[in-house]
């Protein structure tokens, strides 16, 4: 195709840059001289395209379209059954559990040590000092008459609830009521006479013991035993 013809019909727009240039390329393809006898032609292998094929979004929204085979479910395991325990484990448990009762004793035995320490300490630091020969004081104890030696004010002390007889250890002890009280916090079997409940068969003091088995009658308090 000449300059000439191809500008004019590009002006009158009957083709278009890429007509014109596809067709210069195939008249120079036929210009061409063929090649020459015994050489081997070469040519591209063309791969033949595949007929039937689907476009590659359509196998993609076929694929999204298609249900899911439902994921099997496993069998599980059989679970083994617990093992009886072996002799040897048998007597090694029996020994712990032994061996836990008696640390629970002795652990007992050690808060038992420890409140009786705290007790005689209370009472040698607050004990009220009883003279040698002094006035007899009678009082109940485990329903027998006790005995012990006061003087006159401290009978009348022991009148008005100011002060406590205490048994500790065997012996009986003179004691104010706040200390009583802290004793008993320590030990609540431990035994404590009240003058004033015996005289008016009411505790003076919360907590107070009242073993007095005359604490019916009203005692005179210039009575003496």
């Amino acid at each position: 195709m000449s300059s000439s013809l191809r500008d004019q019909l590009l002006q009158l727009g009957l083709v278009n840059k890429a007509q014109v240039n596809e067709a210069e390329r195939q008249q120079q393809r036929r210009e061409r001289p063929p090649p020459r006898a015994g050489r081997p032609h070469h040519q591209q292998a063309q791969h033949p395209q595949p007929q039937h094929q689907k476009p590659q979004h359509q196998q993609s929204r076929n694929k999204q379209g298609q249900s899911q085979p439902a994921p099997t479910r496993q069998a599980q395991a059989p679970q083994p059954r617990p093992q009886p325990p072996s002799p040897g484990q048998a007597a090694q448990a029996a020994k712990i559990a032994r061996d836990l009762a008696i640390n629970q004793k002795q652990r007992v035995k050690a808060e038992k040590r420890a409140r009786h320490a705290e007790i005689k300490q209370l009472i040698e630091q607050h004990v009220v000092a009883r003279p040698i020969e002094g006035e007899a004081y009678n009082f109940l104890d485990d329903k027998k008459i006790r005995q012990i030696r006061i003087d006159p004010a401290q009978r009348v002390l022991l009148s008005r609830g100011e002060l406590l007889v205490l048994r500790f250890d065997g012996r009986y002890h003179l004691l104010p009521p706040e200390i009583a009280a802290r004793i008993r916090e320590r030990d609540e079997r431990i035994f404590i006479h009240s003058g004033a409940a015996a005289a008016s068969a009411a505790p003076s003091e919360p907590g107070a013991a009242v073993d007095d088995a005359y604490a019916a009658f009203v005692v005179p308090d210039d009575l003496i035993w």
